[in-house]
């Protein structure tokens, strides 16, 4: 015979069990709707800013290459990137200089800035770049991240009044009261 007790103490159990599984699938709901939200916001802004960013694993492969408004017409281009590395997308030198940023970021363990003229499908662009190491949650190292700021227009400025300076002292004269030389 069934102890009607036990059998109710059972239902009992088994019913706050279920509460407690309702209430967890709730919870894991809310966190991957809070996630999916979270990485639709850092999408959208890493799609819309004009900024290049990137992260590479530690052999110098791209892991992950936003595409910039700028470049909507080279997306397909720009995930050619991926499980690349420098040497097989670019030419030798830029290549070189990429890595040793890299390696530099990587060996300090802090953020490295430079400034560095890339040969482009859209010509040569001047770039004001910061690496920076990615760490796990046991705080090792794992990739370089980088942000890009195309500063092309400004590079061109800076080097024409460089110019202007340079040249200035040639172009001087004396002129005495009348305008003569």
């Amino acid at each position: 015979a069934v102890n009607p007790y036990l059998a109710c103490e059972s239902i009992a159990e088994l019913v706050r069990t279920n509460n407690d599984l309702a209430r967890e699938i709730e919870s894991r709901r809310r966190a991957e709707s809070a996630l999916l939200e979270s990485e639709s916001r850092l999408r959208s802004i890493l799609d819309n800013t004009p900024a290049h960013i990137w992260i590479k694993d530690l052999d110098g492969r791209y892991l992950y290459l936003n595409a910039p408004r700028a470049f909507a017409e080279n997306q397909a281009w720009l995930r050619g990137f991926l499980g690349k590395s420098d040497a097989e997308i670019m030419d030798p030198k830029s290549a070189a200089a990429l890595v040793a940023s890299d390696r530099q970021a990587v060996a300090s363990g802090a953020p490295v800035e430079s400034e560095v003229t890339i040969p482009g499908p859209r010509g040569d662009r001047t770039y004001l770049t910061v690496k920076f190491p990615l760490r796990d949650q046991n705080q090792e190292i794992y990739a370089v991240a980088g942000v890009a700021t195309d500063i092309t227009k400004r590079a061109k400025v800076t080097e024409a009044v460089r110019r202007v300076f340079t040249l200035a002292p040639a172009m001087m004269c004396t002129l005495d009261k009348e305008g003569r030389f």
